[in-house]
């Protein structure tokens, strides 16, 4: 889920924007979600505050319950994504989902055609997606550790909850 401004061209305030984050985590883990992608619950831009991240990312994990979240990008600049994702680790998420964060820069590059978006995927995007891998090892929370470790048992989708009519 991602949340939008019901008035375009205004950003919603920071206890608003928590409240539906929260809202929206706890509706689909109690649909039976099996894991959740979601984005950051405060907006940088109209709040950087350690603690109110602390907070909202604290609410959102318990929103979440047994269910596994991840941090999508949301299109923020990578150094900011870092911090974000850093925040979110500590309070929870077992990962990130990157896109925009590490590829607008070779998308937007002109300067070198192929070869310049070529140079900065496997430079800067390279960088950066190591150093994502070293914040979600370092601080996330395995997704397992919500869910109990998955079993070895290759017939396993035989009573995937929902398939085949099981519980």
């Amino acid at each position: 889920p991602v949340l939008f401004p019901l008035q375009p061209g205004t950003k919603m305030d920071t206890k608003t924007r928590v409240r539906y984050s929260v809202q929206m985590a706890r509706i689909m883990a109690e649909a039976g979600a099996d894991i959740l992608k979601l984005e950051f619950p405060v907006d940088p831009s109209v709040d950087r505050d350690p603690e109110i991240w602390e907070d909202a990312l604290g609410r959102l994990n318990d929103a979440c319950g047994t269910v596994p979240w991840v941090l999508l990008s949301g299109g923020v600049e990578a150094s900011m994504f870092s911090l974000q994702a850093t925040a979110a680790c500590k309070a929870g998420s077992s990962g990130v989902m990157v896109g925009r964060a590490l590829w607008n820069p070779a998308i937007k590059a002109s300067a070198g055609g192929t070869d310049g978006r070529i140079s900065i995927l496997q430079s800067r995007s390279r960088h950066e997606l190591i150093s994502l891998t070293e914040i979600v090892h370092t601080h996330g929370t395995p997704f397992w550790q919500k869910t109990g470790r998955p079993t070895l048992d290759l017939n396993w989708y035989e009573v995937y909850p929902g398939i085949n009519g099981s519980k």
